[in-house]
């Protein structure tokens, strides 16, 4: 028998050491390997993943992709219900019109398990284009065929402004349950001034309001930002809320992104800085 004796700074040095290679084993055991979800030859990029919150292991991803004939950017999506182990079949979204190229897309659940999404489809002539969102009931087995949200020839004449569409959704429970929002801003290749732009469907995006432009008097992007590009999230309370930038001197010295927050569907806004947090509201 042999007598072991370990002094009490000794036996924290063992525990210490021992849980630290269990943790270490924990991590390399814990990490997935890679999945190329997309299986492409050519150009696969902006991905955006959205999670069903009635199932989190019902994930979907959408991207843009190349497909021939005519050789142009598409969007696909593919979903899976084993939290990302397993990809069902590609998805190859539609265009409208036979040399319109698509992009932008984004993705949003509804608390009921019904996923949306958008994707920006135009000429890349820069002469025509619009927004359109289909929906899926089926954790993005299939997609409705898709309606459009934004005319770039009709609305904004000039502007084409039907850039970086991100969507949003009130799954709150209260008074807006259900409201799907956009944000958006004029295509890159339109210089300033220009201005961000906000849409909203009350109907599972079946119809949409007219759009209003986000910025107002003291809370402007100004004649010096190019690409206003808003973003827009939903707060627990219902509040729809959005970010854009902003120049404007006699508003704030510097550049600044300015913080805008409507509990009406964006009838009225509150803004604030974010550099320095004056605040007012827009009657």
């Amino acid at each position: 028998m042999h007598l072991i004796i370990i002094n009490n700074k000794m036996k924290k040095i063992i525990t210490l050491t021992s849980l630290f290679s269990l943790l270490i084993c924990t991590i390399s055991y814990a990490q997935p390997n890679n999945i190329n979800v997309s299986n492409a030859v050519a150009y696969d990029g902006e991905p955006y993943l959205a999670v069903n919150p009635t199932n989190p292991l019902n994930v979907v991803v959408a991207w843009i992709g190349i497909t021939p004939n005519p050789i142009r950017h598409t969007i696909k999506t593919k979903t899976s219900f084993d939290g990302g182990l397993t990809w069902n079949n590609l998805v190859i979204h539609p265009h409208f019109s036979g040399t319109w190229a698509a992009v932008d897309a984004s993705v949003v659940f509804k608390n009921d398990g019904t996923v949306y999404m958008s994707y920006m489809d135009f000429s890349e002539a820069a002469d025509s284009g619009g927004i359109y969102i289909t929906h899926s009931t089926n954790g993005g087995n299939t997609w409705t065929v898709p309606t459009r949200v934004w005319n770039a020839n009709t609305e904004d004449v000039g502007k084409f402004p039907i850039d970086r569409p991100f969507l949003s959704i009130d799954n709150t429970g209260g008074a807006h349950n259900g409201t799907l929002y956009m944000t958006t801003k004029p295509a890159f290749w339109i210089p300033a001034p220009n201005r961000p732009y906000m849409k909203y469907s009350t109907d599972s995006g079946a119809t949409w309001s007219p759009y209003r432009y986000i910025d107002t008097t003291n809370f402007l992007v100004g004649p010096n930002v190019a690409r206003p590009m808003p973003v827009n999230a939903v707060s627990n309370d219902g509040a729809i809320c959005i970010a854009y930038p902003s120049f404007v001197s006699s508003q704030n010295a510097a550049p600044q992104f300015i913080f805008a927050k409507s509990y009406s569907l964006g009838a009225a806004f509150t803004y604030n800085s974010l550099l320095v947090n004056p605040q007012r509201s827009e009657e």
